[in-house]
């Protein structure tokens, strides 16, 4: 189970989507001005998108929920393929799953940037950091476990040939 290399790479997505939900940082900062004219940073990240005065003080919570839950599903799926390894077939079409909603975690991403913007009265600038170019990751190792899975199938094939 674990020896194979696309194991590996499902376990790579796993623990990303866990560091991504639970680690509790936001992806993208916008420094404005809110409604009161008060300097704010509108944060937004995995689980929720918070305004945030100079003092630290949280305003507002939203909640990112199609984000939240579609990366809980991309790491639970791809979690059960890790488990999968006598039904590659199986596991191959978790993994195909598993690249539709990684490209809906991109997108929602993207809308949920678009769509807390506006919160503030006049965005001065924003930020993108580090953990916000990690789902770019997500698409690479899932591709990376596709590929072991589908070497293995044929392998498996040519074996079958032989006997």
């Amino acid at each position: 189970m674990i020896q194979r290399i696309q194991s590996i790479h499902l376990l790579l997505i796993s623990f990303l989507i866990g560091f991504l939900i639970f680690g509790g940082q936001s992806f993208v900062d916008i420094s404005g001005n809110d409604s009161q004219m008060n300097d704010t940073i509108l944060k937004i990240g995995f689980k929720e998108s918070w305004l945030q005065n100079i003092d630290g003080e949280r305003s507002m919570i939203i909640p990112n929920s199609y984000l939240y839950y579609f990366s809980i599903i991309c790491g639970v799926l791809s979690f059960i393929a890790i488990f999968l390894f006598k039904n590659r077939k199986m596991q191959l079409l978790l993994c195909g799953f598993n690249f539709i909603f990684i490209i809906l975690i991109l997108f929602f991403m993207y809308y949920y940037v678009n769509k807390f913007s506006p919160l503030l009265a006049n965005e001065i600038e924003s930020s993108y950091k580090l953990i916000g170019v990690l789902p770019i990751f997500l698409i690479i190792f899932n591709a990376l476990a596709m590929r072991g899975i589908y070497r293995d199938e044929i392998l498996v094939k040519a074996s079958d040939r032989l006997r």
